[in-house]
C-alpha cells in the first residue's frame, strides 16, 4: 500500500512549491484545502470559516483513503501547524493501516517575511494567491 505524506510548516513558507517536486518524486496526487476551499468560495466565510474547513478536511481525508487503497501516494498540504493536528491525522491513518510520512518545509526567516510580504502585496492588488488549473 502507499502513503500519505503530510506537508507541515508555516504559510508563505514555500509548502506549495515543494509539493509540486514532491508529487513529481513520489508520483503522488496533492489535495490542497487552500484551493478547494478559494474554488468553492470566493469571498471571506465569517463565522463559518472554521466549520467549513472541518468539512472540507474531512472530505479530503477520506478521498486519501480511497487514493492509497488505489495505490497511488497522496501528499496533503494542509499546514497541520500544531502538534495536536500532527498527531490526531497519523493516529487516524494508523488505525486504518495506513502509512504516513511527516514533511517539514524549512525556510529561513528572510525568504520567509519575504514571502509574506509578496502575498500582501498581491492580495492588495487583488490577485488571488492560489490559482487552479482550468480543465
Amino acid at each position: 500500500m502507499d502513503k500519505i505524506i503530510l506537508l507541515c510548516e508555516k504559510i508563505c513558507s514555500g509548502k506549495s512549491t515543494y509539493v509540486k517536486k514532491m508529487k513529481i518524486r513520489y508520483n503522488a496526487v496533492i489535495l490542497s484545502c487552500d484551493e478547494l476551499m478559494l474554488g468553492l468560495f470566493e469571498e471571506q466565510l465569517g463565522n463559518n470559516h472554521r466549520i467549513i474547513l472541518q468539512k472540507v478536511q474531512n472530505y479530503l481525508y477520506q478521498l486519501a483513503e480511497q487514493i492509497v487503497s488505489a495505490n497511488t501516494n497522496v501528499i496533503l498540504d494542509f499546514g497541520f501547524w500544531t502538534q495536536f493536528e500532527r498527531q490526531q491525522v497519523k493516529l487516524y491513518y494508523a488505525n486504518k493501516r495506513i502509512k504516513t510520512e511527516l514533511h517539514y518545509v524549512r525556510v529561513l526567516q528572510e525568504i520567509w517575511l519575504y514571502n509574506i510580504e509578496k502575498r500582501n502585496k498581491n492580495l492588495k492588488m487583488g490577485k488571488k494567491v492560489i490559482t487552479l488549473m482550468k480543465i
